[in-house]
């Protein structure tokens, strides 16, 4: 799928939503299936479960089927999901993770986090490799593309946070 360079968030998630389809059903990669202005060709790739109860060295949609379907069922739902959320969501993390120096890319949306990666064999091609989401402000739910839990460097409560705990005297003389 060759995408335009001006696309509209619409059309993207019908494209994302098309790609995704086709992705599950044919167990196969979808090269181009969404653009960004602010990120460029994002790649759906079909990967592997990973082994295990934790899914271990699994990666790609399968994956984030997988471990979804395990924890409450809804893994192709969650697939769909992240279309939205890559049409939609800002980017709110640019990084590497643990001992991997491969750039990571994350994108935040209405409770659901998109981890892209850049492809090693083309330029400037990201990869849906991952996703989180926090169920409330203080316990989050993650999977990552090495499949081996949290790598995130995400904050893990949008809430501010007090500077003391209830209790300790708050004042200053």
């Amino acid at each position: 799928m060759e995408h335009k360079k001006a696309v509209s968030v619409e059309e993207n998630i019908a494209d994302g939503k098309k790609a995704m389809d086709r992705v599950i059903a044919e167990q196969t990669d979808a090269h181009n299936a969404m653009y960004r202005k602010d990120v460029g060709e994002i790649d759906f790739v079909w990967g592997t479960p990973g082994t295990g109860e934790k899914f271990k060295h699994g990666y790609g949609v399968s994956h984030i089927i997988a471990k979804r379907d395990a924890e409450n069922g809804r893994g192709i739902e969650t697939a769909h999901k992240l279309v939205e959320v890559i049409a939609k969501g800002e980017v709110c993390g640019k990084n590497t993770m643990g001992n991997n120096t491969q750039p990571r890319m994350l994108i935040s949306y209405d409770g659901y986090v998109a981890l892209l990666s850049l492809s090693d064999g083309k330029k400037n091609t990201w990869l849906l490799s991952g996703w989180e989401t926090y169920k409330s402000m203080n316990k989050k739910e993650a999977s990552s593309a090495n499949g081996e839990g949290d790598g995130s460097t995400v904050a893990t409560s949008d809430a501010p946070m007090r500077s003391r705990r209830v209790g300790d005297d708050a004042s200053l003389s």
